[in-house]
């Protein structure tokens, strides 16, 4: 299972992930069969970079080049939204022709993040396309395409409860509201572990979050993201490496990272800002 993480905030878009790919190896353990490979990929002309957790190979199919076949389309398209949109077809479109074993191997979440131009301003947004019924990840439903930012962060959040549509959150003062709030404030989003990462990520924040109290912290530049949404999946990653038996480790292996800023500028320390 991978943990990814997204952070949305005034200064830049930021994601990490870590490397591990795991098989089961028939007798309850896990093999580790990728460790190195990137699960982020950036399209560059949308200012905008996606990356996944879940399904990650199923026979000769696999997400990564998949993603990375979309980055030619991208540059036929001119919206994030659209794109969105295009991503979660195509999708269900793979998925129909590929014949699954277990209906839980077809778990799959892809985080979509980039920038929408809207009343002269760049403002942010996290499209979500997953087939997870719920963060157990013990549960599917159908593929579907959510808008994140603004239900995140609103006073009156909808409920979840109730299946939400990529249309929510998109009216045009609800981005101005998702534009204001970033000034003073920074969104996160996790999807992988929540029984290991949610704690730490929580707990990393809270440290940060102290450290503003007493006028310790940092000023909150680009490097300041990168470093709080990479943290917990490096902690993780090494308390999975130091504790874990043998075999049952899930997360570890190289961190990726990248940043992406509202002039569409995009930097790595991990080479992911590198496009071919």
């Amino acid at each position: 299972m991978t943990v990814i993480a997204t952070i949305i905030s005034d200064q830049c878009i930021a994601f990490a992930t870590d490397s591990f790919i795991t098989e089961p190896s028939g007798d309850g353990n896990h093999k580790i069969k990728e460790s190195r490979q990137s699960k982020i990929v950036g399209f560059q002309n949308l200012r905008a970079a996606a990356c996944y957790w879940g399904l990650a190979k199923y026979g000769k199919w696999d997400t990564y080049s998949w993603l990375r076949d979309q980055v030619k389309i991208s540059s036929q398209i001119s919206t994030l939204q659209e794109f969105a949109t295009h991503l979660h077809n195509a999708l269900s479109n793979e998925f129909s022709k590929l014949n699954f074993y277990h209906e839980l191997d077809k778990g799959i979440g892809i985080h979509l993040a980039g920038y929408e131009y809207l009343d002269g301003y760049w403002i942010p947004e996290l499209f979500v396309c997953t087939n997870y019924a719920d963060t157990s990840y013990k549960n599917l439903c159908c593929l579907h395409l959510t808008r994140e930012t603004y239900i995140n962060v609103a006073k009156d959040k909808p409920s979840r409860q109730q299946p939400l549509s990529i249309n929510q959150g998109s009216d045009l003062q609800e981005r101005k509201y998702v534009n204001e709030w970033l000034k003073s404030g920074f969104m996160t989003f996790n999807n992988g572990d929540p029984i290991q990462f949610n704690p730490i990520a929580e707990t990393v924040l809270n440290s940060a979050k102290h450290l503003a109290a007493i006028k310790k912290l940092r000023i909150r530049d680009v490097e300041f993201y990168r470093s709080l949404v990479k943290r917990p999946i490096e902690i993780v990653s090494a308390m999975q490496r130091d504790f874990c038996k043998k075999g049952t480790r899930l997360v570890g292996g190289r961190i990726h990272d990248v940043t992406i800023t509202p002039d569409g500028q995009f930097e790595s320390k991990s080479g992911d800002n590198k496009f071919h």
